[in-house]
């Protein structure tokens, strides 16, 4: 793995990892903690920060000031030492839902899920095992790490969102041509679709989960709705609304809850 260092954002940038799952070359942006070189024995836990739809490995470095905020927090001695990944959804310029596509390839999910994490347990001082794996992300990556999290509940100790969705019936006129590759059938849809299968989850197996969203946001009342069906079935969640729009102000501002969440001392 090639790490070529980003001075102006804080960040590491990985380029041309060959990923099986995607049959092709990925790249991700990695932020390392304040400390990581001159502790050669230290482990830390990592947050895997997925962007939205028509997005890059590069915006919540450049449009989201991640590694600013996380800086500033771990100086600040407000979260634990943490590295924060971002990676390509693997479909740059559409939106792969990160989820496995019908047929072979590509697969979406494992290449979050399989190839990333193995590189990154690989080659970085992480905690590799669940309690040191957390995953976030603002809109379509809201709900890739919701249903990454969900789906894959002995990989990741914490999940959060910024104004995702939790239905993805009734998106594929937003998400056309990509939706009938992604999904395509009821199976697939209702197994990729956390508003439905979250009543197969036993309470005792839910990660710790927060999600939020604007209340001027277009995915506002799909974010009340998840959050009354979690109540409903009796399922551990924290849902937060804020005044804001579906905007890089509005997720910047809010990283910080995220960060609290998944590493607050």
């Amino acid at each position: 793995m090639e790490l070529i260092r980003q001075p102006s954002h804080g960040a590491l940038y990985v380029e041309g990892f060959e990923s099986e799952a995607l049959q092709g070359r990925a790249s991700v942006w990695i932020y390392l903690p304040p400390g990581y070189e001159d502790e050669p024995n230290r482990r830390y836990p990592v947050l895997y920060l997925l962007h939205g739809a028509w997005g890059w490995e590069f915006d919540w470095a450049t449009k989201g000031s991640a590694c600013e905020t996380a800086g500033h927090m771990i100086s600040a001695g407000e979260v634990e030492p943490h590295i924060i990944v971002m990676p390509n959804d693997g479909l740059a310029g559409v939106g792969s839902l990160y989820v496995n596509w019908r047929g072979a390839r590509p697969r979406y999910e494992d290449w979050i899920t399989r190839d990333l994490v193995g590189l990154v347990d690989s080659q970085l001082r992480t905690i590799p095992e669940r309690e040191g794996r957390c995953i976030g992300g603002l809109s379509m990556g809201g709900y890739g790490a919701t249903n990454l999290g969900l789906r894959n509940r002995t990989l990741y100790r914490s999940i959060t969102s910024h104004s995702g969705f939790f239905d993805v019936r009734g998106l594929s006129e937003l998400f056309q041509p990509v939706y009938d590759h992604a999904l395509g059938s009821p199976e697939r849809i209702r197994a990729n679709n956390p508003i439905e299968y979250v009543e197969d989850i036993p309470a005792e197996e839910m990660p710790a989960l927060l999600f939020d969203c604007g209340t001027e946001d277009f995915l506002y009342q799909g974010n009340v709705a998840f959050a009354e069906r979690l109540k409903e079935l009796g399922l551990p969640h924290t849902y937060r609304e804020h005044p804001g729009a579906h905007t890089w102000e509005y997720w910047s501002e809010h990283l910080v809850d995220q960060l609290v969440f998944h590493f607050g001392r």
